[in-house]
């Protein structure tokens, strides 16, 4: 079977438009599918496909649902589904593709899309799944992310924002009441004020994050970003071709910005300088810098939590 037939398979099932940000998106490896002498029903050759994807719920469940409404509507192919803990996906796809075995259909993250087409791990999926006028029915960022040289290679699930989480019970005690219309968001410096009054470490924090604040770009970056006008090379970060921060990220402005994360931990204080598992969840924290899909698990998890 060929990637283009394939990928129309797909595309009429569900599974590959269904379950394709910054965040996971599902591409289409440079791996060649295997076929068996085996036959199926009709008397057509079963073709075995590697689908890696990502461990846990509820994206197992997700998976599994979809493989299963494509076998039913593609019986030739058989999907062998292989599941990696977040933590070591990225590590997996790019080793597997070095060891010239990378499996067919992967579920990346969104960040890494570029890096795998740059280095031919993923093919394009237009025009075998999508022409240029179904993509228009796609967020720009989306189409943006999963890019390389103009043409799409994986579309994210869905986007995603960080938001300033805060916990009800904490905030009442202290006598704040957050904004609760956009019209009316504080920025960062009012933030701070906030975290410098109510913070009494190492017993309750400001602010905590799902990493250390300021450790790493995917939370920090964005932060960084907003203190540029939109269009500047602040905002940027990088420059258009991908060499370089040098004019992007040294303005001014992301310095200065920079020095806001740091003094949050080393002068301020309002945030652990090592992570603290759960510290939001278990009320060490009275502030958390986390994405929307904070609220399905502290829902189940945490339910009175406030």
């Amino acid at each position: 079977m060929t990637r283009r037939r394939f990928l129309s398979l797909a595309r009429g099932a569900g599974v590959v438009a269904a379950s394709a940000t910054v965040l996971p998106s599902v591409a289409v490896t440079s791996a060649s599918a295997q076929t068996s002498p085996a036959t199926a029903k009709g008397g057509a050759r079963t073709v075995q496909l590697r689908f890696l994807t990502v461990a846990g719920e509820p994206m197992q469940s997700i998976h599994s649902q979809l493989i299963e409404r494509f076998s039913r509507a593609n019986p030739n192919i058989q999907i062998r589904f292989e599941q990696a803990p977040f933590a070591e996906l990225g590590r997996k796809i790019t080793t597997e593709a070095a060891g010239g075995n990378p499996p067919d259909v992967i579920w990346a993250d969104g960040p890494e899309i570029k890096h795998l087409a740059y280095n031919k791990v993923i093919v394009p999926l237009e025009p075998w799944l999508y022409s240029k006028a179904e993509l228009e029915d796609f967020l720009p960022q989306s189409l943006e992310e999963g890019s390389f040289k103009s043409a799409v290679h994986a579309i994210g699930r869905r986007q995603s924002c960080e938001a300033v989480w805060y916990n009800v019970d904490l905030m009442d005690r202290a006598g704040i009441k957050p904004p609760s219309t956009l019209d009316k968001a504080w920025n960062f410096q009012r933030w701070r004020e906030v975290w410098l009054q109510v913070s009494k470490p190492p017993e309750i924090w400001g602010v905590t994050s799902r990493q250390v604040l300021g450790a790493g770009t995917y939370e920090s970056l964005a932060f960084v970003r907003s203190a540029g006008e939109k269009g500047s090379t602040t905002y940027q970060a990088i420059s258009p071709d991908g060499k370089t921060v040098k004019g992007y990220l040294d303005t001014p402005e992301a310095l200065d910005a920079i020095q806001f994360w740091q003094n949050l931990i080393v002068k301020d204080k309002v945030t652990p300088p090592a992570l603290i598992p759960e510290a939001f969840e278990t009320g060490r924290s009275v502030c958390h810098i986390y994405p929307e899909h904070l609220g399905p698990v502290l829902r189940s998890k945490y339910p009175n939590l406030r």
